[in-house]
């Protein structure tokens, strides 16, 4: 019987369905051969293998993708080897293949689920005569759905616990995907008509735009493009306030202090806290020249979001 040779498996027979060798299964993710969402790692043999080669395939491949920065970038491989290892961790804690199909479905079926929610959410954004505005209300539309509830507990609600496990970093690849394919619209509209300018397409749109570069952090040299054009538009063409949210987000996306207290985090009292700003002093003198309110009025605004750390109670 013919036989086929795998690097890490030995010798194979074709009647023994099996995973392609880890350093193929990588450059077939890369080059969109085989989407990691949907491989049936079940039905190609991966639990067909002894424990010991199952492991030795799932390091393998984690190995392949581990070079990636999957924090940055929008390159379409990139985001691809990030998804691989999530689905790959999942079958590496899988112990069979009962296990895998049981987990990779109702992830699989939550991702169905988000899928269609992002779709209605585009589908309600209000129409606009000017075809480039009523895309980018679609795609805000889009952006702010997934930014929205789906950090709920309803998206873990029933999920198997290994399923319950992976869907943060399932839910991350989705938020990659809407902010990159949102940075490559953008980008082409911008080298087509510039900016968005609130003479031209009006303040909402003005504020959209600058919505989506604001969440563009994947792609920070096009952060720090827009803010550097948004800064020479005469006065009038784009709301001065949405400059100094972007400083910020430059600022504190390359490691420097931010210059007007947009960007903080909440604190485990439950309040909420700029990052670190220069000349701390005179920021709320800045944020009153460009608009904005002084920081603690501002940090008012989180009360709702920031929910104070649970107790903890020290061991008797």
């Amino acid at each position: 019987m013919r036989r086929i040779v795998f690097a890490l498996f030995g010798m194979m027979t074709l009647a023994q369905a099996a995973p392609p060798p880890p350093d193929q299964f990588a450059a077939d993710v890369f080059a969109g051969r085989i989407d990691p969402e949907t491989y049936d790692l079940a039905g190609n043999g991966l639990w067909s293998l002894t424990p010991e080669q199952q492991l030795q395939w799932n390091q393998g491949v984690i190995q392949q993708f581990m070079g990636l920065d999957l924090n940055n970038g929008c390159d379409a491989a990139n985001l691809r080897g990030g998804k691989a290892i999530m689905w790959t961790f999942l079958s590496q804690k899988s112990p069979d293949a009962a296990t895998w199909q049981l987990n990779a479905g109702a992830l699989r079926a939550r991702l169905r689920e988000l899928d269609a929610r992002l779709q209605a959410a585009g589908a309600r954004a209000p129409s606009n005569a000017e075809p480039r505005v009523a895309e980018l209300q679609k795609r805000v539309a889009v952006d702010q759905a997934v930014r929205g509830d789906l950090f709920k507990a309803q998206w873990h609600a029933e999920l198997p616990p290994l399923a319950a496990e992976g869907w943060g970093g399932l839910l991350a690849s989705r938020f990659w995907s809407v902010d990159c394919d949102n940075t490559a619209w953008l980008r082409q509209q911008m080298k087509e008509i510039g900016w968005f300018d609130i003479e031209k397409y009006g303040a909402e749109a003005d504020n959209d735009a600058w919505l989506l570069v604001q969440h563009a952090d994947r792609s920070k040299p096009f952060q720090r493009a827009t803010l550097a054009m948004l800064e020479s538009l005469p006065v009038g063409k784009t709301n001065p306030k949405h400059l100094a949210y972007l400083h910020d987000r430059v600022a504190m996306g390359e490691g420097r202090p931010q210059r007007y207290g947009t960007q903080g985090q909440c604190q485990p009292d439950g309040t909420w806290k700029p990052n670190e700003s220069e000349d701390p002093a005179g920021v709320d003198t800045r944020r009153k020249a460009i608009g904005l309110p002084p920081v603690a009025e501002y940090a008012l605004q989180f009360k709702d979001t920031c929910k104070p750390a649970p107790a903890t109670t020290a061991p008797p």
